[in-house]
């Protein structure tokens, strides 16, 4: 039933809907048993019957059995304690206890239903990140030894930089002070990805399909096996999966970053400023029908955009 109801808050973010929840407050002498925790994203909000039946308030709650009144309730994390301190603590320790005896066992048995979803996204990303592996390094290659235009040095920090004239105050030995004009590099425009340039930018591919094979294999594993394997071996299975998630959510973030600088908002920043002429780097740049174009001194360098990153936009990965 804990599982089911955690899958409920999870799909339908409204705790109080549950069929199970009691909406009443509980009497300040009825003893909780905790059974559970649950979370809601950020910006979503439960009210709680022991302390605001009719507002939203807490975006995190526990799940509490009283069997005094054998009901149960999905309450705020600490609002029974307003009602019963004692009762509260003895419950929280008690819940504390077992969570340590059984977390294992219910981080599996929680994500299990998860894991095929996971998996299809990790497929997508892993096409994706096959076909940035190869085309970012050959995009930096074509910037800096095709077409002589250094751009990851000059975008490194995540700014395009122009040269401007501005006043500097100078005092000469006799301490007289006056103004000269010094030409400046300073900031024009943000840039985003840049990263993807680098030359030592981390290759995803591997990582990445090492992790969706040790999720597969972690959520392999029956709900019937998980509940007889001994601790060792839920810690083990839990781990493993808790790893691989870890590891797709980092590949997923990172092939995000590189993929905003394909963005056209970007590209098209870039142009304007090397069209300019005190940018730091002067070139011309075309993007469009899946290629990238690099003019400079007449010489006219392309490259073709894999069509696994032509979506710029990695799908969502979300771990709750």
């Amino acid at each position: 039933m804990i599982l089911a109801i955690k899958h409920r808050v999870r799909e339908t973010r409204e705790p109080w809907t549950d069929p199970n929840h009691t909406h009443t407050k509980p009497p300040r002498d009825s003893r909780p048993v905790y059974l559970g925790e649950f979370d809601l994203p950020r910006g979503y909000l439960t009210p709680c019957p022991c302390c605001s039946p009719n507002n939203y308030k807490f975006g995190a709650g526990k799940i509490a059995w009283f069997p005094d009144e054998h009901v149960l309730r999905l309450i705020g994390p600490q609002c029974f304690r307003t009602l019963n301190p004692d009762l509260h603590d003895a419950a929280v320790a008690q819940w504390e206890k077992e969570k340590k005896e059984t977390q294992a066992r219910d981080y599996l048995l929680e994500r299990r239903d998860l894991v095929e979803g996971w998996l299809l996204v990790a497929g997508e990303l892993l096409v994706m990140a096959r076909a940035a592996d190869r085309f970012f390094p050959a995009l930096s290659g074509m910037f800096d030894n095709r077409a002589g235009v250094p751009l990851y040095p000059a975008i490194r920090d995540g700014f395009l930089h122009v040269w401007e004239e501005q006043p500097e105050f100078v005092t000469n030995e006799k301490g007289e002070t006056y103004t000269k004009m010094v030409t400046k590099l300073v900031i024009h425009n943000a840039v985003s990805g840049e990263q993807a340039l680098k030359p030592n930018r981390k290759q995803l591919e591997v990582a990445l399909s090492q992790a969706r094979t040790a999720l597969s294999q972690a959520g392999a594993f029956s709900a019937e096996y998980i509940k007889a394997a001994s601790a060792e071996d839920k810690t083990r299975i839990a781990k493993m999966m808790q790893t691989a998630l870890k590891a797709i959510k980092q590949c997923h973030d990172l092939l995000e970053i590189d993929c905003r600088f394909l963005r056209v908002e970007n590209l098209q920043n870039i142009r304007g400023w090397a069209s300019r002429p005190n940018a730091r780097l002067q070139f011309e740049l075309g993007f469009g029908d899946g290629r990238i174009t690099v003019t400079k001194d007449e010489q006219s360098h392309s490259i073709i955009i894999p069509e696994a990153l032509r979506v710029r936009v990695p799908p969502s990965f979300e771990i709750p």
